[in-house]
């Protein structure tokens, strides 16, 4: 028993592998966008064909093209490539993982049929000509390969159909799937794209900015029935579902799909290689239909035509002409050489002119200077366009594809906008400090510590300046953005995808909104909110003794050696170009003790003239210092310093002054009463909240005043400390130049460390010269 349960897991694990190794019989390379990839050529259906390094091979039968697995030997990196030949490339290329192994891949996992090669493929690329080199495919849609039926294959015979019964409002029967049919409009294309009109409606499919339509019209805006969002170059290769205008919404259409109309002969039935006139395969589709698919040098709906394009040649603008087919329809790109306008690349047709076969400029970019422009005539009698093999004339279809959106204007305004989203406010805030340094220039005199105040204050606040400038320029930025996003969201077609504007907008929307709520936190305006006082507040801080903090931070300096590198010139390579030195700060230990006085004094002025008006008042603290007090702090400063010399080898010292309970920037106002109810902290999140923040502020600015209230307090010492002397101890020196302590002269210290360095109270027993 136990064998046999190991023998039927071993099967089972066994046929789990195998049916995980059976790839799709055809697949579809989906999302070919012509404006970001030129080899346009490699789409179309690939049938299932052989295998090299133990990987599928895939054939697209009407243009010859292989698509198969190189694995790096060659090329020094693992691709998925396309080519005529296996081992020859043609244009695109798939760059996989280093570490994938085509024989772990297939027999590990599943298949994801939507997206065949998506977990291996690192990134898409496609050769250019003109560069020589190999670039990468940037943007969205990614091109991926899905598995598709039997029926999805070119259609040969230039008819194809809906294979669904559509109706009208009144019953009608609009499209019957049976006997109705799209034809190609001779000479009629767009982005590449033919333009085919209905057999008995006067309805047209066609391409239109990343959807294909079918309306009554191929020249307007308005008048279509139905749409799908797909990137096909021809109708029979649309993957995804199509779309019905139902009122003012679009409605999805499960199962709706586009078929190739064969020879509609009524037996629908094959007869052998005669059925295609022995030059192609007969095919019996489940949409009841006969189809020839045709050899590489025939077409027609029985392979019955096989008059084709002659070799394109390479015009003089161009480097190369690269294409895969020359019958109807077939398309050839040209690569632009360099010195030409507008697109690097342009495209060119195999059609019919007069029954003889010649390549159509059709690309609306093109290599050459535009000449006048050849307009198709009306839309509801469409005419040959008589095609010039690389003429220098620019065919366009009639179908308003130049015709710019209603909101164009405006994206472009926006977009500008954007540009000086970073240089406006730049601009702003420069003029506004060479405002300030001018007015500082008017009111003081050079040389004076009036203008050095005034210079220090101004360079203390300019970045929280710039910042406030970024705050309320990107405040009015805000609303511009989100006008934009109404603009798209009017102009936007209920269940197609957003325009990249409107993402853009709308991220730039948050982008602002944060950007003010962050600034607004620490904004003088939010605290002086949350500080409504008195003056009861400021004779508070009048009774309040000043705090003076002593602050040493011990550290030594360490060398160290880096090497730099640099880019040679001539070769072009990073080359060690020698060493430098640095000297930086090692060891950094912090120590801080308050400085002991006796007494102090209050001088700040008495009372601040408001005339009942509110005021914004920014409160600083000055603490000064007798000469007896001076001489008594460098004596607890040198007691610091001795007493913290062991940390380490070198110091800094610094002073802080401190008062309890004291707010920087508050609003004074004569009582309560007197403060309007809308002038809260409340009020001011909601208007940021509401994106009128600075619209607030600017109502709180213009209702009060701002001054500078300075509380002054001195300190003192009653007695003088008896002489001593001071011993040497060693400060920040890195370049071991003569150490200067910074203190009072040495005959000062001597006299103020020569008894126990304790408060300028004697009678106190704390002892600074203890650890």
């Amino acid at each position: 028993m136990f064998a046999i349960y190991w023998l039927a897991v071993s099967l089972l694990t066994i046929g789990s592998s195998l049916a995980q190794k059976k790839m799709c019989s055809k697949i579809f390379f989906q999302n070919v966008n012509e404006e970001l990839m030129p080899w346009i050529q490699v789409e179309g259906v690939y049938d299932l064909f052989s295998e090299n390094n133990n990987f599928p091979v895939y054939l697209n039968k009407p243009s010859g093209l292989f698509f198969y697995y190189a694995d790096g030997k060659e090329y020094n990196v693992k691709v998925l490539l396309f080519g005529h030949k296996i081992g020859e490339i043609y244009g695109l290329a798939a760059q996989l993982a280093p570490d994938f192994d085509p024989t772990t891949w297939l027999s590990s996992g599943t298949l994801n049929k939507n997206d065949l090669f998506g977990d291996i493929v690192k990134v898409w690329m496609y050769y250019s000509p003109l560069d020589k080199s190999y670039k990468k495919i940037e943007r969205g849609p990614y091109i991926k390969a899905i598995c598709v039926d039997d029926d999805y294959f070119q259609c040969d015979s230039r008819k194809l159909y809906f294979n669904d019964t559509i109706t009208g409002s009144g019953g009608e029967v609009l499209n019957d799937p049976r006997t109705d049919y799209f034809a190609n409009v001779p000479g009629v294309y767009r982005s590449v794209r033919p333009v085919l009109r209905h057999s008995r409606q006067n309805w047209y499919l066609y391409y239109r900015n990343g959807y294909w339509m079918v309306g009554s019209s191929y020249s307007s805006l308005n008048g279509d029935y139905f749409r799908v969002r797909d990137l096909a170059l021809r109708p029979e290769y649309i993957t995804h579902d199509w779309e019905y205008l139902s009122g003012s919404e679009w409605t999805t259409v499960s199962g709706l799909r586009i078929k190739c109309r064969g020879i509609a002969n009524g037996a629908n039935t094959c007869h052998g290689a005669s059925t295609c006139t022995n030059r192609g395969t007969c095919v019996y589709t489940t949409g009841n239909e006969t189809v020839c698919l045709c050899e590489d040098s025939a077409y027609g709906a029985a392979c019955e035509s096989r008059e084709l394009c002659s070799d394109p040649g390479v015009p003089d603008s161009s480097v190369s002409v690269t294409y895969t087919g020359k019958r109807p329809g077939d398309i050839a790109t040209s690569f632009c050489v360099t010195g030409y306008i507008s697109s690097p690349t342009e495209f060119y047709i195999c059609e019919q002119d007069n029954g003889r076969k010649s390549w159509m400029l059709e690309s609306q970019q093109t290599c050459r200077a535009p000449s006048p422009v050849t307009v198709n005539p009306e839309t509801n009698a469409p005419k040959t366009v008589p095609p010039r093999p690389y003429s220098t004339e620019m065919t366009i279809s009639p179908d308003g594809e130049d015709t710019p959106e209603r909101s164009e204007g405006f994206m472009i305004f926006v977009i500008a906008f954007f540009a000086c989203h970073v240089l406006c406010p730049v601009f702003i805030w420069l003029a506004m400090i060479l405002t300030t340094f001018a007015r500082c220039s008017s009111r003081t005199q050079v040389g004076t510590p009036e203008r050095s105040k005034a210079v220090g204050k101004i360079m203390d606040t300019r970045y929280m300046l710039m910042v406030r400038t970024f705050s309320a320029f990107f405040n009015f930025a805000f609303w511009v953005w989100f006008c934009s996003v109404c603009v798209c969201l009017s102009t936007h077609e209920k269940g197609s995808a957003h325009s990249p504007l409107f993402y853009w907008a709308a991220a730039m929307c948050g982008f602002c909104a944060l950007f003010v709520a962050i600034e607004a936190f620490f904004s003088v305006e939010r605290k002086g909110l949350s500080r409504i006082i008195t003056w009861e507040y400021i004779q508070s801080l009048h009774r309040t003794p000043p705090v003076v903090d002593m602050q040493i931070e011990w550290y030594n300096w360490q060398t160290y050696r880096y090497a730099e590198y640099g880019t040679n010139p001539v070769t072009g390579r990073r080359e060690y170009q020698g060493t430098r030195e640095a000297t930086v700060k090692v060891g950094r230990k912090l120590h801080s003790e308050p400085f002991s006085y006796t007494s102090w004094t209050d001088q700040s002025q008495q009372e601040i003239p408001c005339g009942g008006q509110i005021l914004r008042v920014k409160i600083s603290l000055d603490v000064s210092m007798d000469a007896v007090t001076s001489r008594f702090f460098e004596a607890q400063k040198f007691a610091l310093v001795e007493k913290t010399q062991h940390l380490n080898k070198f110091y800094d010292f610094s002073r802080k002054d401190s008062l309890p309970d004291l707010h920087t920037d508050v609003v004074l106002c004569p009582n309560k009463d007197s403060v309007p109810p809308w002038m809260n902290e409340i009020f001011f999140w909601g208007a940021t909240l509401l994106q009128l923040s600075w619209v607030y502020r600017w109502l709180f600015i213009s209702r009060t005043r701002s001054v500078e209230y300075t509380l002054k307090k001195k300190v003192f010492c009653a007695d003088s400390p008896s002489s001593t002397r001071l011993a040497s101890s060693q400060q920040a020196n890195p370049g071991n130049f003569p150490v200067k302590t910074g203190f009072i002269s040495s005959e000062q210290e001597s006299a103020a460390v020569n008894q126990p360095l304790i408060k300028c109270d004697h009678n106190s027993s704390q002892n600074y010269m203890s650890v």
